[in-house]
């Protein structure tokens, strides 16, 4: 057997790597930019503002030249803060690669020298690790009266197992955290349920994994004919919901990721406040009251 080769890695004028991704990929960071100066706002009374980026990546994405680099969540969630001057107090950024490790590291130090970030550098934690692993290290460091947002983008669904949504409400019984998460249906979910019923078998534990049950089995009578393809995907995306709103008081889309007609995932957003759901209503255009008129407290 031939030894397995690594995937080229592209990297930044600073000598780091980066993210290979579309101009697409601004989309899912326009609710972060949207919700996130109000939502700290509206949660200026708790002990602690935190930010935890599981998956944060090597913070620089690079599109298909000419067009130019942009940031990731990481370094948009340092800069973010509301009108009257809130921001996130503490950040945790987690990466399992250790070349997307050593890339955040040195350009989050490099933002916060420059004066582009809020939160200082005792207080922006760039750990190398796997998310899950290192999850409740991160629970444990945050007081459970904090407002945390955790950003969850997983590059497949093996990544970001069901017991790890559920340790966001259960472990220490954090009072107030919100999560913001990638449905992987287009990259990976519509293929793992295959049409194929032995094909499905082979990816059926890590299926589980995902939903964290078998709720996903009762939208296999759809799959038997690319008829329902539409059907299917809903009934996929309205298993998981189902499970957030197991856990959480409001989950929903929060928008939706595409390459021409080809859909690659949704964000989907969960929160049991309920200044956090009048805030994600308009951050999504559910609603057109601005942030002014949202009642927060």
């Amino acid at each position: 057997m031939s030894p397995v080769r690594p995937v080229p890695r592209n990297y930044g004028e600073d000598g780091f790597v980066v993210r290979d991704n579309g101009e697409w990929a601004k989309r899912k960071l326009e609710f972060l930019e949207q919700f996130g100066p109000v939502a700290l706002k509206a949660t200026r009374t708790k002990v602690s503002r935190v930010y935890v980026d599981l998956f944060a990546g090597p913070g620089i994405n690079q599109p298909e030249p000419p067009q130019v680099p942009f940031d990731g969540s990481p370094l948009r969630a340092l800069s973010l803060r509301s009108d009257i001057g809130e921001a996130f107090t503490d950040a945790y950024f987690i990466n399992k690669d250790p070349l997307d490790h050593a890339a955040l590291d040195a350009r989050v130090s490099a933002a916060i020298r420059d004066g582009h970030s809020y939160v200082s550098r005792d207080r922006a934690h760039v750990w190398h690790g796997d998310a899950n692993e290192r999850l409740t290290e991160v629970l444990d460091a945050v007081h459970p009266k904090s407002y945390v947002f955790v950003f969850a983008d997983p590059a497949n669904p093996n990544q970001l197992p069901w017991r790890s949504i559920e340790l966001l409400k259960t472990h220490r019984a954090h009072e107030s955290v919100d999560l913001y998460t990638l449905f992987p249906y287009g990259m990976a979910l519509q293929r793992m349920a295959s049409y194929n019923a032995d094909a499905t078998e082979i990816n059926a534990p890590a299926l589980t994994a995902f939903y964290g049950d078998e709720s996903w089995r009762s939208c296999m009578t759809l799959r038997a004919s690319g008829a329902f393809s539409r059907e299917f995907a809903q009934c996929m995306l309205d298993k998981y919901l189902t499970r957030l709103r197991s856990q959480w008081e409001y989950a929903d889309v929060a928008c939706e990721v595409r390459i021409g007609k080809r859909g690659l995932y949704k964000m989907l957003f969960a929160t049991s406040a309920a200044a956090g759901r009048k805030i994600a209503r308009w951050a999504t255009g559910r609603t057109v009251a601005p942030p002014s008129q949202i009642s927060l407290l």
